[in-house]
């Protein structure tokens, strides 16, 4: 037996509390796919293809069983992971639940005032991509919200303290804090998208090829502290490929921003590489 429910911390305590303990054939599982749209009508024989599938099996869980849903799964294309039941609803807490939350409050708001017409009419296509997912079906996000009730509100605690600082620096006018939070939104959302296509680049590669190859790799050495050298455009060029490298946060100062180092910046980030810059010469690489 499995589930496709968006949280798993309810569904197993109500397993709990009929059963005792964790049926061995009970395996709970999440896939992260779908869209504001339900019913037969909405049907899409390609929904799981290249999505992921997040399996949360206890330690009483029968392998066996495990197994037989994650076949289900990878018959339909899905790459399935498993995770932590605790972890798996603050995750999404934050990556679905509260991106949901917070546009039916925007729509909500909105469809109250009294020249929301004229508001929807001249609505653009930010509008509608934030809040597409504000269609979707009413029941069953409310039960999500309280079924995940305790991650969804620390989750929407974080959201509330980024939103008061930002509203912070637009009262006091403080260009340079809007200016660093905007930067590090806009290259964390290029980071994200990366992730993403490698992933579907990964998976697809993985259906398609008959040869099964396995790589080694093993830790030549760590190094950690503060370097100081000349800045100039050789060592930029070997600064992004460094920061590249290195697991954690480098941060460096003089960057040279030339066309040439720009582009290698450019050319990481699209390789999965989180970099938030450069500004005034300097920028932060992480992996």
């Amino acid at each position: 037996m499995t589930d496709v429910g968006s949280t798993k911390a309810a569904v197993r305590d109500c397993a709990l509390r009929v059963f005792g303990r964790m049926p061995p054939g009970l395996v709970l599982g999440h896939p992260i796919a779908g869209s504001e749209k339900s019913g037969v009508a909405a049907s899409n024989p390609r929904l799981y293809v290249n999505h992921k599938v997040i399996l949360t099996p206890s330690a009483e869980t029968a392998p066996a069983a495990v197994a037989r849903v994650r076949a289900l799964w990878q018959a339909c294309r899905a790459q399935v992971l498993e995770m932590d039941v605790e972890r798996h609803d603050q995750v999404l807490a934050r990556t679905s639940h509260l991106p949901h939350l917070l546009a039916f409050s925007l729509v909500d708001t909105l469809a109250r005032q009294d020249e929301r017409l004229e508001i929807f009419r001249y609505a653009a296509g930010g509008f509608r991509d934030f809040t597409r997912i504000a269609g979707s079906d009413p029941v069953m996000w409310r039960d999500i919200f309280v079924a995940n009730r305790e991650a969804v509100l620390a989750s929407l605690d974080d959201f509330e303290a980024g939103v008061a600082r930002l509203r912070h620096a637009v009262e006091t006018g403080d260009g340079d804090a809007m200016l660093a939070i905007f930067d590090r939104a806009s290259h964390a959302r290029h980071y994200f998208d990366s992730l993403l296509n490698q992933t579907s680049y990964q998976v697809e590669y993985q259906m398609e090829s008959q040869e099964k190859l396995t790589f080694r790799a093993v830790p030549g050495g760590h190094v950690s502290g503060r370097i100081r050298v000349p800045g100039d455009k050789s060592i930029s060029h070997r600064s992004i490929m460094l920061g590249a490298l290195a697991e954690g946060i480098t941060e460096v100062k003089g960057f040279l921003e030339g066309e040439d180092s720009l582009a290698t910046l450019q050319a990481f980030r699209e390789m999965g590489v989180a970099i938030e810059g450069p500004t005034r010469a300097r920028y932060r690489a992480w992996r």
